[in-house]
Order: structure tokens, then C-alpha cells, then sequence
């Protein structure tokens, strides 16, 4: 139902899963434009995003330095490749805090912390609270 708590997290996921399949469909060639490389290394970050990627994995597959792949991606998207994948690692983590029973260490480690205090400063960073403030906030959403 869409009057549900949590159904725009749901809907986003879905929308996130169905263009990861968009992107995967790209292969990477060095005949491929400038869009298409960044869109595959764009879909490839979110499609394996529990990986421990590092930048320069990143500009490899995109064929660029990683100076480039930052100012390239960053002027595509909005945002570096790093913070994007952030992004997608928490917004994971708040669809585990809301619809699944694993520790918050459990869910650090699923969505690619190796840390679970780097895990727990950027969820802050990016929700104004804790990963476990979030998840009882929202339980208390679900019942008055």
C-alpha cells in the first residue's frame, strides 16, 4: 500500500535494482562515448556496491585517471563516485534497519563497511542520526 511507512524506501529500491539491469547490459569497450563509460562505471558501483571499491578501481573501468573519472562523474552526476556509492551503501542500510532483524554490525558489514564506527558516522553524517535512532524512530512510526 502506498500509505505505508517506508514506501517510498521500497519503491526506491525496486527503481535502483531495475536500473542496475539497465546498466549491466553496458560493455565496456574503448569505442564506447564519454556518457556510456561513466553510466557503466555509475551502474557497476551500485550493482556491487558491498565491494571494497577504490577510485582507482573505478577510473579503470572507466579508461580515465581517476582525476578525470572525479571531475567527469562528479559533472554527470552531481557527485563523485565515492559519495554516490556511500549514498547507495546507506540507503541499503536504512531498508535493512527498517525491514530486516540483523545487528547494526550485521548490516555494516552487509552493505561494505569494513567499519562499523566509519558505518555509523556517515549514516549520522547523512540521517542527523544513529543507525539505531533511525531504526526505532521509524519502528515507532509503524506503531504509535
Amino acid at each position: 500500500s502506498y500509505c505505508e511507512v517506508g514506501y517510498e524506501d521500497k519503491c526506491s529500491l525496486i527503481l535502483s535494482e531495475m536500473m542496475i539491469e539497465i546498466f549491466r547490459s553496458y560493455k565496456k569497450t574503448s569505442s564506447i562515448g564519454r556518457e556510456s563509460r561513466l553510466d557503466f562505471v555509475h551502474g557497476e558501483l551500485m550493482k556491487d556496491y558491498k565491494r571494497d571499491w577504490r577510485l582507482s578501481d573505478a577510473a579503470q573501468l572507466a579508461g580515465y585517471s581517476e582525476s578525470r573519472l572525479s571531475a567527469l562523474y562528479k559533472s554527470y552526476f552531481g557527485t563523485s563516485p565515492m559519495n554516490d556509492l556511500l549514498n547507495r551503501r546507506i540507503d541499503q542500510a536504512k531498508l535493512l534497519l527498517l525491514y530486516g532483524n540483523m545487528s547494526v554490525n550485521e548490516i555494516a558489514e552487509a552493505v561494505g563497511f569494513s567499519s562499523i564506527f566509519y558505518f555509523s558516522k556517515q549514516f549520522k553524517r547523512r540521517e542527523g542520526v544513529s543507525p539505531s535512532e533511525y531504526r526505532q524512530s521509524k519502528a515507532k512510526q509503524k506503531n504509535p
